[in-house]
């Protein structure tokens, strides 16, 4: 409506004196209450990383270990997802208010970036430093699109591999 997101494309937004309401201002932790609308602790996201008394090990915010990397060997509890998120998204209620109709994509350079914007419901793909490709792991998907195949088929990263860059 005219008072929603139409306000803040034809106006936008400025705010002079702006405060984080919680402590924590790690990347993860942004993404994820700004994309909720939650604190962290209602969201579950305290940190790119925590500790988990319970089980006595680190937890990666986004960490999964039953999600798979698509195309690349995955280590030991390196998969990443979602789950780790305890309520949902602007993109996932805009897709539940649209019956699953709406599409949300996320792209990123990492994959907290791109997992915590495109929510549980979404599609997200970030960069690998490994082999220079965007990727996704098997919580999205089980293969990769058409569309993707055919770019990646090109290798564009390695267009300027080795290559000096000189502004």
């Amino acid at each position: 409506g005219d008072g929603g997101f139409k306000l803040l494309l034809k106006q936008g937004a400025w705010f002079d004196d702006a405060h984080q309401a919680h402590v924590s201002t790690y990347t993860a932790v942004g993404h994820a209450t700004i994309l909720t609308g939650a604190y962290p602790y209602r969201h579950g996201i305290v940190g790119n990383d925590w500790w988990d008394r319970a089980t006595q090990k680190r937890v990666y915010c986004c960490g999964d270990a039953s999600s798979t990397i698509l195309g690349e060997p995955t280590a030991e509890n390196v998969g990443t997802s979602p789950r780790n998120l305890q309520v949902t998204t602007v993109g996932d209620e805009l897709r539940v208010a649209t019956g699953m109709k709406s599409k949300v994509l996320s792209v990123s350079i990492k994959d907290r970036g791109a997992i915590f914007t495109g929510g549980k419901t979404g599609m997200a793909y970030w960069f690998s430093k490994d082999t220079g490709r965007f990727i996704t792991t098997t919580y999205y998907t089980n293969d990769y699109p058409v569309w993707w195949k055919q770019f990646d088929a090109g290798k564009p990263q390695d267009k300027w591999l080795d290559k000096v860059w000189d502004p």
